[in-house]
């Protein structure tokens, strides 16, 4: 709301149209946000037009894997995540408005796994992102060669249909997330005297 008034108080007082307003990016780093995504971008939706009188076309929702897998392990963030892009992906459907993930991953396979070696496999786990981040292990970490290789495989398949998950699978889901959860968590407080 504040962006809106600034940019209309410019317009007002230069004369001149600054363009497209800037968007907010909600941003799901969590496993719990990831579950919820469908919800979070309905009331960001809601929110929008009933604060800004912002009607969205179009959303980017930034997904990240990182701090999920550190949260609540490995198969959880993952899982997660496959939930976060099938629900944005119906949701998108019903509301009618185009929803453009960003997802953010880094290169080792607790935090995303985006390496060269498995890109093909990666785009298909992950299909439905319009934007990747690229992290400093990616660029910095692999040859040249195949940095640019694996740059312009996900530039062409960035868009491709997503996996909808039905109710009993995305139930199933949450299930196995609820209790890989539980079992990470245990193991990292077990191991919490060795690591401090």
């Amino acid at each position: 709301r504040r962006i809106i008034k600034l940019q209309l108080l410019v317009e007002e007082e230069m004369g001149e149209r600054i363009g497209s307003t800037p968007m907010v990016v909600p941003l799901l780093e969590t496993v719990s946000k990831h579950i919820r995504a469908e919800s979070i971008a309905e009331a960001f939706r809601v929110s929008l037009l009933k604060n800004a009188g912002v009607y969205l076309e179009k959303m980017r929702v930034f997904l990240g894997k990182s701090d999920a897998a550190l949260e609540n392990g490995n198969l959880a963030s993952t899982l997660s995540l496959t939930i976060a892009l099938s629900s944005l992906a119906r949701w998108s459907e019903e509301a009618g408005i185009q929803v453009y993930p960003i997802i953010g991953m880094g290169k080792p396979p607790f935090r995303g796994f985006l390496h060269p070696r498995y890109i093909d496999s990666w785009i298909q786990s992950w299909r439905g992102y319009k934007t990747v981040t690229i992290q400093s292990a990616l660029r910095y970490n692999t040859p040249y060669e195949e940095y640019t290789s694996t740059i312009e495989k996900l530039r062409d398949n960035s868009g491709l249909e997503p996996l909808v998950l039905d109710i009993d699978q995305e139930k199933m889901l949450r299930m196995i997330i609820r209790e890989s959860a539980k079992t990470y968590e245990k193991r990292l407080r077990s191991m919490t005297s060795r690591i401090i």
